[in-house]
């Protein structure tokens, strides 16, 4: 058995102070966007594109999102759409890069030794940042931990 890090670096980063983990507070599905890819990255730094996901969640039909008030002002939200196993856990880091831009970083654990399930998942990795007027301004990152097997 052979464990897989294809983002070995995450474990030593530190996120920024003033990060809010949104994944639990806003409960979004595809009805609110009109298309979704893997590894979509979702940027909304103004009260009006928020409420326009909103919209056309509710458009849409979805009796089952949750978007909380958020004060755009200070803030941006980033959300970075993944497909993946059941058994990933999802992490993030936000951090400020030496040339005062950042790096978003997503990283999926699976802890399970030699076993394999098919089932398929999606989340959306939702962040709450300081300010950031362009998503030109963040680096994007993904990785994976898992254990390779020869069983």
């Amino acid at each position: 058995m052979q464990r897989i890090d294809t983002l070995a670096v995450f474990d030593d980063l530190r996120n920024l102070d003033s990060i809010v983990y949104m994944s639990d507070k806003i409960l979004a599905t595809e009805a609110a966007f009109d298309t979704l890819t893997n590894q979509m990255i979702i940027f909304i730094n103004t009260d009006s594109a928020y409420q326009a996901m909103k919209q056309r969640a509710i458009n849409n039909g979805c009796s089952t999102c949750v978007f909380p008030n958020i004060d755009f002002t200070n803030r941006t939200l980033i959300g970075r759409y993944f497909d993946i196993g059941c058994n990933d856990i999802a992490q993030q880091r936000f951090v400020e890069t030496s040339d005062s831009t950042y790096a978003f970083y997503n990283k999926f654990i699976n802890i399970n030794q030699c076993a394999f399930s098919t089932c398929l998942n999606s989340t959306f990795n939702w962040v709450l940042v300081p300010k950031v007027d362009a998503v030109e301004q963040i680096e994007f990152f993904y990785g994976q931990f898992y254990y390779e097997c020869d069983c």
